[in-house]
């Protein structure tokens, strides 16, 4: 069983969360409208994670019986991209790097072989984003 939790799926629980509110600040409900974003102990993750966060206070969570108070940060939260807009944002700035980097290259004096190395080693990791993004869909696939 994986236990990989996506951007996609704390979005996706964080606007059921807003969904379920009706408009209060107060959410009280039970498991079941989550099931088909996260495993039960994925959600108990993330809700711990957004208590974590200060995006809600927690104060009851069992299958049965959830109840937690949504922030103004959550508000905020939401407003600014979530976590896949925080993500997207850190890809972008990874790759822009990298644009810089190949610049750095073609500049008089810089060493060549220093700036290559940088270069390469953001592109490796650039590939590892690639690579944890490909899982991750796949598995947020695999488990609807």
């Amino acid at each position: 069983m994986n236990n990989l939790i996506t951007a996609e799926q704390k979005d996706a629980i964080l606007h059921t969360l807003f969904e379920l509110s009706n408009g209060r600040r107060d959410v009280i409900c039970v498991y079941q409208p989550f099931e088909h974003i996260a495993r039960f102990d994925q959600l108990e993750q993330i809700l711990k994670l957004f208590a974590r966060l200060n995006l809600i206070d927690l104060y009851h969570l069992y299958p049965t019986d959830i109840h937690i108070e949504l922030r103004a940060e959550a508000d905020q939260f939401i407003l600014q991209g979530g976590f896949y807009g925080q993500y997207e944002l850190f890809k972008s700035s990874v790759t822009k790097l990298l644009m810089e980097a190949e610049k750095l290259e073609s500049v008089q004096g810089a060493d060549k072989k220093e700036v290559s190395n940088i270069r390469k080693k953001i592109s490796e990791y650039l590939g590892v984003i690639a690579n944890l993004t490909a899982i991750a869909g796949a598995v947020t696939e695999g488990h609807k």
